[in-house]
């Protein structure tokens, strides 16, 4: 299958500061807590503090997969946050009980302490509040989304589906690693901070691809950043997260 990247509902989903200055102390500021943790097998290897929003960041290109930060649900709606060279961005999809729909992507940047996204010219802000047990967002605006459609509200961690594979498995002990185009079908490798790690598209426990989900590997390279180690090498290499 061809490559693809990790999606929330069918968009894609990388948090590296782009060394822009602090946001201004605003009284009184909400102050989220620290980025809620997945747990395993979905702990991101280098945890991101999104509690103190300090980079303002935009949309970039980026050739290497996003980093998934985060999946989160509620009763109406599917948040994805993710990161992607100094990006951090969000996918969201909300239904009402009408059965109308709205979608919302885009780049967040820190602003009155908070993740915030806003985009006047639809009269839309979408803040984002990390806690240790959900996301909490809050909506201003209509934000183009369907009648009666609004993203405020609790959103709490997803878990993966059962999935083949698990922490500490090699690659080659999996799918990816039976042979050459295989591996290069559903890896590719990482760069920047997961520079020397390979990202896979997973597969479900009943046998099917998933481009919702990737598992990143680790193992021994110092090869170019963003070049596949050669198939006997990342046979070596092991399952350490999946996101």
């Amino acid at each position: 299958m061809p490559r693809s990247i990790p999606a929330l509902a069918t968009l894609p989903l990388l948090l590296a500061a782009c060394g822009a200055q602090e946001p201004p102390a605003v009284a009184e500021a909400p102050t989220p807590a620290p980025v809620v943790q997945m747990g395993e097998p979905t702990t991101v290897a280098h945890p991101v503090d999104l509690s103190e929003p300090v980079a303002e960041m935009a949309l970039a290109e980026s050739a290497n997969p996003p980093l998934l930060l985060g999946r989160f649900t509620s009763d109406s709606g599917q948040v994805a946050v993710y990161e992607s060279e100094g990006v951090l961005g969000f996918d969201l999809l909300v239904v009402n009980s009408q059965g109308h729909t709205g979608e919302a992507s885009g780049a967040l940047k820190a602003e009155e302490g908070v993740w915030r996204y806003a985009a006047p010219a639809i009269e839309c802000r979408l803040d984002f509040h990390f806690s240790e047990a959900a996301l909490e967002l809050v909506q201003v605006g209509e934000c183009a989304m369907g009648l009666g459609v609004n993203g405020s509200g609790s959103y709490y961690p997803q878990l993966p589906p059962p999935l083949l594979g698990s922490p500490g498995d090699t690659l080659g002990s999996l799918f990816y690693g039976a042979d050459e185009a295989t591996y290069r079908a559903y890896c590719v490798a990482g760069m920047e901070e997961l520079s020397g790690k390979l990202l896979c598209n997973a597969r479900l426990a009943t046998g099917e691809d998933t481009a919702e989900w990737m598992q990143l590997f680790a193992g021994d390279y110092a090869g170019p950043d963003g070049e596949l180690p050669p198939l006997a090498v990342a046979r070596t290499f092991t399952l350490v997260e999946t996101r």
